[in-house]
């Protein structure tokens, strides 16, 4: 089981955790949550995952998440490249859900109380 400065990435920059109110695990998690929210609310399910049947801009993802654009796009950046999702035009494909869970500590709440309304 990761420690709190761990995930299945290895260890968390030394800067993420010795800086007081440090933002990088802040962003990740609301990113990560998103993305779970909006897989219940508009995911599909597709041969290789989830497809979030809605178009979002990195921008629009940041708003939601209430983080900036920056921090956005270098995470998606790397979710892509452990192939954790993958983009379709202006949606993104969710391949590993519990990936995201995961990296999050998920509680397993009920879907609808997971959800963007």
């Amino acid at each position: 089981m990761p420690s709190i400065y761990e995930n299945d990435d290895g260890p968390f920059p030394e800067t993420a955790y010795k800086v007081p109110g440090s933002g990088f695990i802040r962003e990740k998690s609301a990113l990560y949550s998103t993305l779970i929210r909006m897989a219940n609310s508009y995911g599909v399910e597709c041969e290789n995952g989830i497809l979030l049947d809605i178009p979002i801009n990195h921008q629009e993802l940041a708003n939601f998440s209430s983080t900036s654009r920056e921090s956005i796009t270098r995470e998606l950046n790397h979710l892509q490249s452990k192939g954790v999702i993958s983009k379709k035009g202006r949606k993104i494909v969710i391949h590993s859900l519990d990936y995201l869970k995961r990296q999050i500590n998920c509680e397993g709440c009920p879907v609808e109380y997971c959800v963007i309304n």
